[in-house]
């Protein structure tokens, strides 16, 4: 006879599978991953500014990390440099500043971000124009070097 104990434990793995193998079944994939060339390069200017300004979770590995992993950079072209450097004060100065998970204007623009092209114009979309632009003037260097 089977422990009372051991009920429970079945009937939560029961419901755990019983949802995955439906979604099996009926084709649809329950995860798409994905790695856009638009979200990353915004990704990494928000952790970048944020290190550079000293925002309060500046300590953390992957803000932190972020204003070392620049090697290569001074061996950019000029124009690369002067548009990295451009976006990256803008970024300080307004997106930088704001929460990335719960900033309502911040999800709005990673949804739009993310339903661009990596090779598109990230002008033609939906973001601020300001926002965009800096994308524009940083994409340069972020294709050269990360």
């Amino acid at each position: 006879m089977r422990s009372s104990r051991t009920l429970p434990g079945l009937l939560l793995a029961a419901m755990l599978v019983a949802p995955a193998s439906a979604v099996a079944q009926s084709g649809q994939e329950l995860f798409a991953f994905r790695s856009g060339f638009w979200m990353n390069l915004h990704h990494f200017l928000y952790v970048a500014a944020r290190a550079a300004n000293g925002e309060a979770d500046a300590a953390r590995e992957a803000v932190a990390g972020a204003r070392a992993d620049t090697a290569g950079f001074g061996s950019l072209p000029a124009g690369a440099r002067v548009g990295w450097e451009r976006a990256l004060r803008f970024y300080r100065d307004w997106p930088g500043r704001l929460d990335i998970l719960f900033d309502s204007a911040m999800v709005s623009h990673k949804h739009e971000l993310r339903a661009l092209a990596d090779d598109g114009d990230v002008r033609r979309g939906a973001i601020p124009a300001d926002l965009a632009t800096a994308l524009a003037e940083a994409a340069p260097a972020y294709r050269a070097l990360w």
